[in-house]
């Protein structure tokens, strides 16, 4: 049971409670200080993003607006990546500080946020701790391409305070506050479009907002109030926006060619690995073990027997906790969050060669996470456990969670051990094959690459990059021509794939094939003018 105390004795608590829990993050993640950045999307995103690399500049923030590089418009993601580069320039070191600094201050909100919306202390508390700790949480800190991840996260909390702020007195500037700050989060990573949905959630519990808003205080009983649908118009400038950053991100993403084919077939198909993934994020998070970078998305694993179960499962815990929302209410409003946030990534419409990614979990786990804690908490009560035994429990939970973490963290430290991981605990991956190969050709052992970059095109004949890669690996051991007919595969694979347009037109420039080079070069200009202008200057010397 939670103390109840003089307000200077629970601010004194919640004072000491923080600061463990911001010890906890460090201790966790201050090796990725060592860490280097990685050969996925670190690349991309930073160290080979000449518009990142240059600094804050009126082209760069424009750029940031105005860009649906890499299949996203996050601008005020871009823009945190370029402070980082005029703060850090390409030492990884700071980048990866920034991402620990907001994972402790996302673990900090939430924490003092869920005690304010419940009036706990302990179980807020634990529930910010497994937040913290988490290794399924460790990807979007350890990876300092997931910037999106945690600056998305610091807009939903302070998104929940200022609506919460908000109803405690509606006054129209205030609306007008969170409306700004849901804007941000949107301009940080478009999943954020579901909280609107989240903020109807807590309505119901823990802010217990009655159907009827005349009612006493007194006359709200859980059992008694129907779902507070009466507070939806409240919502409706959030949902329209959400609707636009929908949209928005769609079409950017299908002009990227980052969608995959929408047929029946796909359809039933990830549709069948959505059901599955939901209860895939619920075994990880009981059992963190085999945690990978990336999870290919396998046919053959999605089975009609398999994706059954999976829906039963699903609509057994919807059932339930419908029925037990009057006496727990808890259990409703936690599954919800974790069922309505992961919507936008549970690849109904999927995105990338992934079927599910640990950096997805990172805000809905915490209705899961909710669950967990309010429910051991009645079993607890009901099982007369002693104080004692109760915090024993926890301390255990909490340092076999670090510990898994902290290992976990360790993965991360650079492309080779990161990837080399992901082969060890993964089937059938490609793209961990692909990088892992990719780390080794970065490191100059060609010889110890070949088999994985031969590893990945067997398994996916039509991966264009593990093409690239294997054009890299053929020119660095001399045999050219076979350099040149892996860089076309790879181009007419993906006819705008820049990188491997811009590798041929090299080799062609190393072999005086100086027509052939010029074509290369007008073919990248429509796709990636910054190759195009590095090619023609080569050209005209």
């Amino acid at each position: 049971m939670e103390n109840t105390t003089e307000p200077w004795r629970q601010n004194y608590l919640k004072l000491m409670l923080s600061v463990t829990l911001v010890a906890m993050v460090v201790l966790i993640f201050i090796q990725t200080s060592s860490h280097e950045f990685l050969n996925y999307d670190d690349n991309t995103y930073l160290t080979a993003n000449p518009n990142i690399i240059k600094g804050i500049s009126y082209n760069s923030v424009k750029w940031a607006f105005t860009t649906g590089y890499e299949a996203n418009w996050h601008p005020l993601t871009w823009l945190s990546h370029l402070l980082d580069f005029e703060l850090y320039g390409l030492a990884p070191k700071g980048h990866h500080l920034t991402n620990v600094i907001l994972h402790a201050i996302n673990s900090l909100l939430l924490f003092l946020i869920l005690s304010k919306l419940t009036s706990t202390i302990y179980r807020s508390f634990f529930v910010a701790v497994l937040f913290a700790v988490h290794p399924l949480h460790v990807e979007s800190v350890a990876w300092a391409a997931e910037r999106k991840d945690l600056l998305c996260a610091f807009f939903w909390m302070i998104s929940i305070h200022l609506y919460v702020r908000y109803i405690e007195r509606p006054l129209p500037d205030r609306y007008l506050v969170l409306i700004a700050a849901f804007a941000m989060g949107l301009m940080c990573k478009p999943m954020i479009v579901t909280l609107p949905l989240t903020l109807l959630i807590i309505d119901f519990w823990p802010l217990r907002r009655a159907a009827v808003p005349t009612a006493a205080p007194e006359q709200k009983t859980l059992h008694q109030s129907a779902w507070p649908l009466s507070y939806l118009h409240e919502k409706i400038p959030l949902l329209l926006i959400a609707a636009v950053s929908s949209v928005i991100t769609f079409r950017v993403q299908e002009k990227a060619e980052s969608v995959n084919p929408m047929n029946l077939h796909h359809f039933f198909l990830n549709g069948g690995n959505a059901a599955l993934s939901y209860i895939k994020y619920i075994i990880y998070m009981f059992w963190p073990f085999r945690l990978a970078v990336f999870y290919p998305f396998v046919e053959g694993t999605i089975t009609l027997t398999n994706v059954s179960i999976a829906v039963v499962l699903i609509v057994a815990i919807t059932v339930l906790a419908i029925v037990c929302r009057g006496r727990f209410p808890y259990l409703i409003s936690g599954w919800l969050w974790y069922f309505v946030t992961l919507l936008p990534v549970i690849g109904i419409v999927r995105i990338g060669r992934q079927a599910i990614a640990d950096r997805y979990t990172y805000i809905p786990l915490i209705g899961l996470f909710i669950v967990v804690v309010w429910g051991l908490s009645d079993i607890f009560t009901v099982l007369q456990f002693r104080t004692k035994q109760i915090a024993m429990f926890v301390i255990a939970v909490i340092a076999v969670l670090m510990f898994i973490s902290f290992r976990q963290v360790g993965y991360w430290q650079n492309s080779y051990t990161l990837f080399r991981h992901a082969v060890e605990v993964t089937d059938k991956n490609c793209v961990s094959q692909n990088n892992l190969g990719e780390a080794l050709i970065n490191m100059g052992k060609f010889d110890e690459a070949y088999p994985y970059i031969i590893e990945s095109i067997r398994i996916k004949p039509d991966f264009e990059v593990a093409y690239n890669n294997l054009g890299i690996l053929y020119f660095n051991r001399g045999r050219f021509e076979d350099a040149q007919e892996a860089f076309q595969t790879a181009i007419k694979l993906k006819p705008t794939y820049a990188i491997s347009r811009y590798n041929l037109a090299m080799l062609y420039l190393n072999f005086g094939k100086r027509n052939l080079a010029i074509n290369e070069q007008v073919e990248m200009t429509k796709i990636s003018p910054e190759l195009a202008i590095r090619i023609k200057e080569l050209l005209d010397k």
